[in-house]
């Protein structure tokens, strides 16, 4: 009976951890919610305003550098919509009072002004990213789940989610995502640094030393690819180091000298951004050739459209220009006619054009 009540017991006790494995893992696949930082909310309420160093890179570092760069991330949040397509369109309104409402938390530099909204564009796209990566992209087969925007972003408008989901599942933006997703599969060496980043640490370098001046690019180098026993992250990141110390002897030897931007990191990291700038290079060429292929198709659609038209004159009373995809477009849209968005979209996106374009009354108009 003993035995028996001993066999239930340790069956259960197997139960109650491949139970609490599950939940375990559960929890880790939950994605993490917004960020509100009330400490932060709690100053602001109190009139405080905390100081912000800002180093001779033009980075901003130390505590409160690393706590505002957060803050600049959730107003950025709360204040752009994520309809917009990119940080660029974003309005200076916005931007302004994304600046004005850091300012009223942190004392910093007004001359930090592009600084600090450049690190808040870059905390918006990362939102965007995991907006997309947590709730459109694991239900795209599922429309019902893609009604509503997550309840943990309640910021979010009903609206701005639907055109958001559309804009994350067209095919334009999976052509851009597959192409950023290979730019980032071509980077090797990620530092491991955290959100310390290259900046904090050489703050604490300088520390350590009792000094203000610069740390050596390839010894930041060096630090950042290290794990915390201090060894190197793989064999590609020793042999980078081993090509670092050989410059270095060679330097000191005279056989070697640096001028303009070349330092001991870009000579042993040349062979590397040889190959990055011509896979760049590759993929510009693939986009260049693909908008050629698709205004030359769209130019033809046109050209067989005008020549329905039999007056000589537009809608102004003048001599018609020599046929151009963006006078057709003016022609069109000058007589309220809607103008096919993939001809607005090569127009404005092709470098030969150099078109501009202004969303009025539902109709583009060409500027």
């Amino acid at each position: 009976m003993a035995a028996e009540n001993n066999d239930i017991e340790e069956s259960e006790q197997k139960v109650d951890v491949v139970q609490e494995k599950k939940n375990s893992e559960k929890k880790k696949k939950q994605p993490r919610g917004p960020t509100y930082m009330p400490k932060v909310i709690r100053k602001k309420i109190q009139g405080e305003r905390m100081p912000v160093s800002i180093n001779r890179r033009g980075q901003f570092v130390g505590h409160n550098g690393t706590e505002l760069q957060s803050y600049l991330g959730v107003l950025a949040r709360q204040n752009v919509p994520i309809s917009f397509p990119s940080w660029p369109k974003v309005s200076r309104e916005l931007k302004d009072k994304i600046w004005e409402q850091a300012q009223d938390v942190y004392d910093v530099d007004v001359k930090a002004r592009k600084l600090a909204l450049s690190s808040a564009g870059s905390k918006w796209r990362q939102f965007k990213y995991k907006l997309a990566k947590n709730w459109i992209l694991p239900f795209k087969d599922n429309p019902e789940k893609l009604r509503k925007p997550p309840k943990e972003y309640n910021f979010i408008s009903p609206k701005e989610w639907e055109t958001f989901v559309a804009i994350r599942l067209s095919a334009k933006f999976k052509k851009i995502s597959e192409q950023a997703s290979l730019r980032v599969r071509e980077k090797k060496y990620h530092h491991r640094l955290s959100r310390r980043g290259y900046a904090n640490t050489e703050m604490d370098l300088q520390t350590q030393s009792g000094t203000t001046e610069d740390v050596e690019r390839h010894e930041l180098w060096k630090i950042a690819h290290q794990t915390k026993s201090g060894a190197y992250a793989n064999e590609e990141v020793k042999n980078i180091v081993a090509k670092m110390d050989e410059i270095i002897e060679k330097q000191k030897e005279g056989a070697i000298s640096f001028s303009g931007g070349e330092d001991v990191l870009t000579a042993a990291l040349d062979d590397i951004i040889k190959l990055l700038l011509e896979n760049e290079r590759k993929l510009r060429e693939q986009e260049r050739k693909g908008w050629e292929a698709k205004l030359a198709a769209l130019e033809d659609e046109i050209r067989s459209l005008k020549a329905g038209h039999s007056s000589n004159q537009n809608a102004f009373g003048t001599p018609r220009h020599s046929f151009s995809a963006q006078n057709y477009c003016r022609d069109e849209t000058s007589k309220g006619h809607a103008v096919n968005d993939d001809i607005i979209q090569v127009i404005g996106e092709s470098n030969a054009l150099k078109v501009m374009f202004k969303f009025f009354n539902k109709f583009f108009l060409i500027i």
